[in-house]
């Protein structure tokens, strides 16, 4: 069964059982900086402007059980109706965070939707440390910035960009009303650069949280030398959702390349959900 409608089922059972935090957005206030949060890159003064044009009035604001905030526009989106729950996204992956990330470390959120890792990654690298979160979809990357300006988080830097194995430009599938989080590589959405992890050279990197839609094996290719170099822990979903047990076939062949990638990387890789994995260095392997 894929992760949407897992995701449905579960707001059908429990939805009426979770309380609703909200305030209004416009009460908000964001940071001066029209620049924060927004490091050098591509068309940065165009995505500086698109920020800077924020709808305050499509979104409220809902606050999750550990405290952070996060503007939401859609309460039914499969993602951010947990947050209107006042539930954490994937509560098992921000547990994983918070114990393996190294405070004053550099992380990798690639595919880092609207921030609901993102967020839990800066408080854990602490105000010494730097997260370096990807999300190519415009107004996510928008919803992005604005929830690291929310949360009062200066060391995220937002990079509107995939990450791949090489540097071009590429299509992404359409946005799908209610699983905004699923948008994949593919056609008729936004277009976007792709760029190479190691082409970023980041350094002291003790956690990588990986969610690509299903480009894991180009991310892995791209982040080679990265991995190499600082041997993080990886956090990594694969195949866009699917549970290796009741997946196809050529999706299971899919899953395997990929954990064999990983293997040649000297990782052991333990499932932590019926999509997700945690890849640890062999050498940190217990």
């Amino acid at each position: 069964m894929k992760t949407l409608s897992k995701t449905f089922l579960r707001c059908a059972l429990f939805g009426s059982l979770l309380p609703f935090i909200v305030v209004n957005a416009q009460s908000i206030s964001s940071s001066k900086n029209k620049y924060a949060n927004i490091p050098p890159q591509s068309e940065q003064a165009k995505l500086v402007d698109y920020v800077s044009d924020f709808p305050y009035d499509l979104y409220t604001v809902c606050t999750v059980e550990n405290q952070e905030k996060f503007y939401i526009d859609d309460p039914q989106d499969s993602i951010k109706y947990w947050l209107t729950q006042g539930q954490a996204w994937e509560p098992y992956i921000v547990d994983l965070l918070k114990h393996y990330i190294k405070p004053d470390s550099c992380v990798v959120d690639a595919g880092a939707h609207i921030g609901t890792h993102t967020i839990v990654m800066a408080h854990s690298v602490g105000k010494n440390g730097r997260v370096v979160a990807f999300e190519p979809q415009l107004k996510i990357y928008r919803e992005l910035v604005m929830n690291a300006r929310l949360n009062n988080c200066p060391n995220i830097d937002c990079y509107r960009c995939a990450i791949g194995n090489e540097h071009k430009t590429i299509e992404m599938n359409k946005s799908v009303a209610g699983f905004e989080g699923g948008t994949g590589i593919g056609a008729g959405g936004d277009i976007v650069e792709m760029h190479p992890l190691d082409s970023f050279n980041l350094q002291n990197v003790s956690l990588m949280k990986v969610d690509v839609e299903g480009s894991e094996d180009a991310f892995l290719d791209g982040a080679t030398n990265t991995i190499l170099q600082n041997r993080p822990i990886i956090i990594i979903e694969i195949q866009g959702g699917w549970d290796y047990d009741t997946a196809p076939q050529n999706i299971r062949d899919n899953i395997t390349r990929t954990k064999d990638k990983l293997d040649a990387l000297n990782y052991t890789v333990k499932k932590v959900s019926p999509h997700d994995y945690l890849a640890i260095p062999m050498n940190l392997s217990r």
